[in-house]
């Protein structure tokens, strides 16, 4: 799931008015091209999301270290498809600027790979995750280190083909790129956490 918050968050929220990112070897993140070939790092184990709900990856705890203050079943991912769950984020004081909507989607019909090798119309960079390989994707037209940004994709490889996916979209433009980009990476990691527990 990428760039369609927009369509989540005015979907599920039209009613309401820092760590930083590593490789998987420990090393910068590593941008790729759309047409490079990359090798995928091993997982710690492989953990199956099919017939995961993803409004029970995030427990009330994690939705409080978030800052999370609405959430609520999202429409189906429109490419897999792949059920969604969109949590809103205030800003400082309770407003939308400085606030973001996250996506959480458990993609079983979608892996990392099919960004990293294939001709997707987006930056990506392969990071990760809690030990497990991941790809984080911005606009094309933005860079890693832009003062602002459109959104920012946290896609964790859990099994072969398939991947969670922690979108971030941000109310306005008083986040930089980095910042969503570290936010929906600690999303993922949260929700990586939740989902370890219960598929164990």
């Amino acid at each position: 799931m990428t760039a369609r918050l927009g369509v989540v968050g005015a979907a599920v929220f039209a009613a309401l008015a820092g760590t930083s990112c590593t490789s998987a070897n420990g090393e910068q993140p590593t941008s790729t091209t759309a047409t490079s070939s990359v090798s995928i790092p091993s997982r710690p184990r492989d953990i199956s999301l099919d017939n995961v709900d993803p409004c029970t990856l995030l427990t009330e705890s994690q939705r409080a270290q978030l800052g999370i203050s609405r959430m609520a079943q999202g429409p189906d991912e429109t490419q897999t498809p792949a059920p969604t769950c969109a949590y809103q984020v205030r800003g400082p004081g309770g407003n939308n600027e400085g606030g973001y909507t996250l996506g959480l989607s458990p993609e079983s019909k979608r892996g990392i790979n099919d960004w990293l090798n294939g001709n997707g119309t987006v930056n990506k960079r392969l990071i990760s995750v809690s030990g497990f390989p991941a790809v984080q994707l911005i606009s094309m037209n933005s860079k890693w280190d832009n003062p602002t940004g459109e959104f920012c994709t946290t896609n964790v490889s859990t099994a072969d083909g398939q991947e969670l996916s922690m979108d971030l979209e941000p109310h306005g433009k008083s986040l930089t790129q980095p910042q969503m980009c570290d936010l929906s990476k600690q999303a993922a990691e949260l929700a990586l956490a939740t989902l370890q527990t219960l598929k164990k």
